[in-house]
């Protein structure tokens, strides 16, 4: 696939992560919207207390309660579930379906390529890009939270990305959890095994994206678009948050 037909059929997806869209494939399950708003909300509620912390002399402890929140508790597990080929085929195909009409190559280019067997199987690359980090395999919230964070390194044009630590993905996948597991979505295993599959697609597409607009020297527009579609889809501006142990937090 082309830098430009990747670049393309990255942002093609993004802009279809809109509410009727994922109410037709996901039964209204996720509201864009209100999960921006809500990111918003748990980011000044962690800055707050990262201040007042500082202010009182004591350091926060982030990593213990992202390991508890990962490893324990109901809420956790009601977040995990099975991904079984057939349900890979789905994504790519649900996906590609949405694509047709706006692009019939972005479309054939996603199942070609992205699909289960292809050169860019999406199940594999994001499997292979565990390793290391605080992010877990068949979890819904892992999958939404490892979306986010690479959007994040897009549109703030990370280069070097040492700074997001097991410890750092521990604690977005935390706050990540927390408003997921609100969320209709949690209640049925079905839908939940299909948004975690969905955000681990648009998370391969969207870095392989990246690094092919960084490759042809169109970085700077591939930025600029996907910081725009997530103001207007999800209400949230990732140039005015920043990454830490507790998530998001304002700048």
């Amino acid at each position: 696939m082309n830098a430009k037909l990747l670049a393309a059929t990255a942002l093609g997806l993004l802009l279809l992560l809109r509410p009727a869209a994922q109410a037709q494939d996901l039964g209204g399950a996720l509201d864009l919207g209100q999960l921006g708003q809500s990111l918003a909300l748990s980011a000044a509620i962690n800055a707050d207390a990262e201040r007042r912390a500082k202010e009182m002399g004591i350091r926060l402890d982030h990593s213990k309660a992202g390991s508890q929140t990962a490893t324990t508790g109901a809420g956790a597990a009601r977040l995990r579930y099975t991904a079984t080929p057939a349900l890979r085929r789905q994504t790519v195909d649900n996906l590609a379906r949405r694509l047709q009409a706006r692009s019939p190559a972005q479309a054939q280019a996603l199942r070609t390529s992205f699909g289960p067997g292809g050169p860019a199987d999406y199940a594999r690359l994001y499997t292979a890009g565990l390793p290391g980090s605080g992010f877990q395999d068949n979890d819904a919230a892992s999958s939404l939270a490892s979306f986010l964070e690479v959007a994040y390194v897009v549109v703030n044009d990370l280069r070097d990305t040492k700074a997001l630590t097991p410890a750092v993905d521990q604690g977005l996948r935390q706050q990540v959890a927390g408003l997921l597991s609100q969320n209709a979505a949690a209640k049925s295993p079905a839908q939940l095994a299909q948004l975690g599959e969905e955000m681990k697609l648009q998370t391969v597409v969207l870095m392989a994206g990246w690094q092919e607009s960084l490759k042809s020297g169109q970085a700077a527009a591939f930025r600029g678009n996907i910081a725009q579609s997530f103001r207007s889809q999800f209400g949230l501006d990732l140039t005015q948050v920043r990454l830490t142990e507790n998530g998001f937090v304002p700048k």
